[in-house]
């Protein structure tokens, strides 16, 4: 089959550039929000942008709390040690 593959999406820079250039505005102005270390905070965290990592998605699990209550600071910094990944703030959830 042969060919050159591409990756586009998240973590890659490319993502990020291709949306804050349809958006029209400076990235000084955008924060990420997401539940993934790998490919939300990660590529956040590459290109340049803040970001907002929830703790309540994909990583619930990691620190065997409830909806809503947020992971106490050692199990945090315990994971982000571990994936070598820091985020620029942390929520727990967001509620309407």
């Amino acid at each position: 089959m042969g060919g050159l593959c591409k990756l586009f999406g998240k973590p890659e820079v490319e993502h990020f550039e291709a949306c804050v250039d349809r958006l029209g505005i400076d990235k000084s102005r955008i924060c990420h929000v997401g539940d993934s270390l790998h490919h939300d905070i990660a590529g956040a965290n590459e290109y340049g942008v803040a970001n907002v990592f929830v703790t309540s998605g994909i990583h619930a699990k990691d620190f065997k709390s409830d909806f809503g209550e947020m992971p106490s600071v050692e199990k945090l910094n315990y994971l982000f040690k571990c994936e070598k990944v820091t985020p620029t703030h942390v929520v727990s959830a967001f509620r309407l």
